[in-house]
Formats: structure tokens, C-alpha cells, sequence
């Protein structure tokens, strides 16, 4: 997978890049060989920021920028981090990086998760310019953003994908439990019990904590003492799933709960005779 990169400078100059899973970009002021210039001022660092694209399609982004912030967007426009020096996170895309200083934001970095989705040429757009984003649109609200998840895959999953079903359920049940508390988090055994539910059968300890492993690789976000509840925030935080797919997957769970009709069982009607 190659993330697509867009770099509009504060002078209006601007410039498309490929990002290679594994690789590692270095972005910042003229004066290291293989750096990625943003801006010649003296506030900006020679080494501001770093960028290296992950395994599914996640970029991680570390901030170098000694006198600043490095301010991370989604592309609904809400801040996400803001990284000082020597802080380090790990993103979905898309997502913008705006390097800040003193004098005001200095670049923007345009992080987009299929570089032929790339920014249209605006003629000097802005730093920050809304509409900047590059995002996909999702027609299907049963779709995904980003990641090729899709409520079917899901609801029937590929093998060696099951781990998803333990990422939805957790962002279903997290979004369900906080339309009545803001504060709900996900028990660790009601996210197993429903796992069963849905799969159709009983899941052990064991099971569970393996699609936490499985999760953890796949996403490389390392998930701490309480799995059920970060994983389910992950899900949620970062758009794996649109609100039309979450609401799907909440009425398929119910379903599955009461051992009622597929949802999506429409029969043909037969021919008249």
C-alpha cells in the first residue's frame, strides 16, 4: 500500500509525494540531504517532523519540532493530537498535519490513504484550507472509510479476519452504552459473551485475548489494561466504520440476540401461475 502525501507550503508552493509502507519521510527546514523542505524559516527545525507509513494503511508520525506543535486533523475537521517534541503517535488516514510556530502555521501536510486520492490542484491553497482533506466518499453507509471493512465481512468473516468482529462489537457496544451514559465502558466479559452471540457460539478467555493480539498487530496501536474499552474507542475515534454501518451492525447484534430472521432475508416473490 502506498499513502498519498500533499505538502502545501505557507508561500503557496506545493507538492505530491508517495509514502511506501515501510518507509520513513523526514519533513523541515532546507539542510539535511533527503529532507522534505516545508519552509525556509529559521523557526521551523531542519528535522520538524517524521512520517512512516504502517502496515494497514496507518501512517506514524513523530514530532521533532523543537519551538511548535505539530497539529493532527481528520478530515471532518476536529483535531485529533497535537504533537510536541519528541511526541509520537500513530494515525489513520486521512488526516492533516499543520506544523505550527510562533509566527503561525508554517505548512500543512495532506496524509491521504490511497495516493490516487490525491488534492486537487487549487492554485496556493492555504494551510488548513478546509476541503483539503482528500477523503473518500462513502456512498454505501454500510461501508467503511478507510480500512475495506465492510458490515458483511463482518457478519460472515474471512478467516483470519474474526478479530474485526471483536473491534465492531466493541465500538457497537461502546456507542450504545454511551447514548445513555457518556461515561459507559465496555466490560471486558459483556464484550466476550456478545462475541459469542454473534458468532453463534461460545468464546473462551483465550479467544478473546488473541483478537486483542491479532488487533494490536494489525492496527499497530498497542491497546493496555482495558482492551474492550480502547479497542471499541480505536473503532470509533477513527472512523472504521461509518455511523451507517454501526447502526447495521447494532440491529444485526439484536437480531442475533433474539434468534430472529436474517436482516437482510428478502425472498423473490414466486411467479404467478
Amino acid at each position: 500500500m502506498t499513502i498519498g502525501l500533499v505538502v502545501l507550503r505557507r508561500d503557496g508552493g506545493q507538492e505530491e509525494l508517495p509514502l511506501r509502507e515501510g518507509e520513513t519521510l523526514v519533513f523541515g527546514r532546507a539542510g539535511h540531504e533527503g529532507t522534505v523542505v516545508v519552509s525556509t524559516s529559521s523557526r521551523v527545525s531542519r528535522s520538524a517532523f517524521e512520517l512512516r507509513a504502517e502496515t494497514g494503511g496507518l501512517v506514524h508520525v513523530r514530532c521533532q519540532q523543537r519551538q511548535g506543535t505539530l497539529e493532527v486533523k481528520r478530515a471532518d475537521g476536529r483535531v485529533a493530537g497535537s504533537l510536541e517534541d519528541g511526541e509520537e503517535a500513530t494515525f489513520r488516514p486521512p488526516v492533516q498535519l499543520l506544523l505550527h510556530t510562533s509566527t503561525g502555521a508554517q505548512a500543512t501536510v495532506v496524509v491521504n490513504p490511497d495516493r490516487q486520492q490525491h488534492l486537487p490542484r487549487s492554485g496556493g491553497a492555504a494551510p488548513g484550507a478546509a476541503g483539503a482533506s482528500g477523503a473518500p466518499a462513502a456512498a454505501d453507509p454500510a461501508s467503511t472509510v478507510t480500512t475495506g471493512w465492510n458490515v458483511a465481512s463482518i457478519q460472515s468473516p474471512p478467516a483470519g479476519q474474526d478479530w474485526q468482529v471483536a473491534a465492531a462489537l466493541a465500538a457497537v457496544l461502546l456507542r450504545r452504552g454511551r447514548m445513555k451514559d457518556p461515561s459507559y465502558t465496555v466490560p471486558r466479559g459483556v464484550l466476550l459473551r456478545t462475541c459469542g452471540q454473534w458468532l453463534g457460539a461460545a468464546k473462551s478467555e483465550g479467544w478473546l485475548a488473541s483478537k486483542f493480539r491479532q488487533a494490536s498487530e494489525a492496527l499497530a496501536v498497542p491497546f493496555g489494561s482495558n482492551p474492550s474499552q480502547q479497542l471499541g474507542e480505536y473503532v470509533l475515534a477513527n472512523h472504521l466504520l461509518t455511523e451507517g454501518g454501526l447502526r447495521a451492525l447494532d440491529a444485526e447484534l439484536d437480531r442475533r440476540r433474539s434468534g430472529g430472521p436474517p436482516a437482510r432475508a428478502v425472498s423473490a416473490p414466486l411467479p404467478r401461475r
